[in-house]
């Protein structure tokens, strides 16, 4: 089994697309150049990619939109539809072309990517199969979600059918279908972050030779998917991120969310440039803190790798980073302990070099846009 044909088929929400056609006479043109638009909506900040083609990489753009700031909310919570619109609305106007391919990817606050084996039905009886496979692994009823699947093999020998699912809350859909009228675009493909994400890592590999972990490390969660040979991927969502760091800091200092953010990241800038510690590396009861909480998340990942390795007797050999944390100079020198961290060799990874032109991209940019160019190179 070639691991890539996993993803040939692209998850779509067939939800979203009938609703979105429905509120704009605006869509893509099937002919003349497109402008493929990648949109990565994360809880704190919206990462956004402009792509024409191989040949005309100078005319991609990149568009970084910090929610969490001074001027739009010093809290999660204040950060509205209304900031969304408005960022990717100022990126759409910078773009000359009128004929444009919007294709948006969201994280989410659980798992929703799964590989799962269902009994093999009649496909008119499949979602009712579905729904009964899904419910005990969802925090909420089924019926409160939207998925769309992939058929990866039907077994008539096993009496069995494995499918590939992604699935969103429906009110999250229904955001984006707002936002789809406010911005006066159809959205032309709607995915998880980490299949966006894993599509374009897949990219750097002929093949599958050895087990393999793919960590993509976001705001509210990370993301981490063991690729194997002959197997189908093993996906695992950990609820850690760059705002689990910042709620540390904000117990130990009293500071509101976006005072924590920044100052973990003045003082990542400060050792960047040889600069005096401060509070932030110098403070034994935080630095402490910050530890635990860095090795409680890499403990997840070797307890998982180990049951990986007992499921098939395959080990991981190393494990590839990505995720807007990595910009982190305090957090990026802990996981360069490894093979001590997460007990296996790991490896930074940024695709941006690869598809973008350097002089567009900026310091800040790295390890930020994987999601947002996998959709934009499809």
């Amino acid at each position: 089994m070639n691991i890539k044909e996993i993803y040939t088929e692209k998850i779509v929400s067939r939800f979203l697309k009938e609703q979105t056609r429905k509120l704009s006479d605006r869509f893509v043109s099937t002919s003349g150049k497109i402008t493929r638009v990648g949109i990565d909506m994360g809880s704190n900040s919206i990462k956004m990619v402009s792509y024409h083609n191989e040949n005309e990489t100078d005319r991609s753009q990149l568009g970084l939109i910090e929610l969490v700031n001074d001027e739009n909310a010093y809290f999660q919570e204040e950060i509205s539809e209304t900031h969304f619109q408005n960022g990717i609305n100022g990126f759409l106007k910078e773009l000359s072309s009128e004929k444009l391919s919007i294709r948006v990817c969201l994280s989410s606050t659980m798992n929703n990517v799964f590989i799962l084996n269902v009994p093999q039905v009649e496909m008119r009886d499949l979602n009712k199969t579905i729904n009964w496979e899904l419910s005990p692994l969802l925090p909420e009823p089924v019926d409160m979600y939207q998925y769309d699947y992939q058929i990866l093999n039907n077994d008539d020998k096993e009496k069995k059918i494995t499918l590939l699912i992604g699935l969103f809350e429906k009110d999250r859909i229904r955001q984006i279908i707002k936002l789809a009228g406010g911005i006066n675009r159809s959205i032309d493909i709607l995915e998880t972050d980490t299949l966006s994400a894993l599509d374009i890592f897949l990219n750097d590999f002929e093949e599958i030779e050895e087990s393999i972990g793919f960590l993509q490390l976001g705001s509210a969660h990370s993301n981490y998917v063991i690729l194997s040979p002959d197997q189908y991927p093993r996906y695992l969502f950990i609820p850690f991120g760059g705002n689990t760091l910042n709620d540390v800091i904000t117990q130990q200092k009293g500071f509101s969310f976006f005072d924590a953010e920044n100052f973990r990241r003045k003082n990542s800038t400060k050792m960047n440039s040889g600069q005096e510690e401060d509070s932030y590396i110098s403070d034994l009861t935080l630095d402490h803190d910050i530890h635990n909480a860095l090795h409680n998340f890499a403990n997840t990942i070797i307890q998982f790798n180990i049951h990986h390795e007992t499921k098939t007797d395959q080990s991981v050999k190393k494990i590839y980073l990505t995720g807007g944390l990595l910009n982190d100079e305090r957090i990026t020198q802990t996981f360069q302990q490894s093979p001590d961290f997460f007990q296996v060799p790991c490896e930074f990874w940024d695709p941006l070099e690869k598809y973008i032109p350097k002089e567009i991209i900026k310091p800040s940019h790295q390890f930020l846009f994987s999601s947002a160019l996998g959709l934009a190179l499809k």
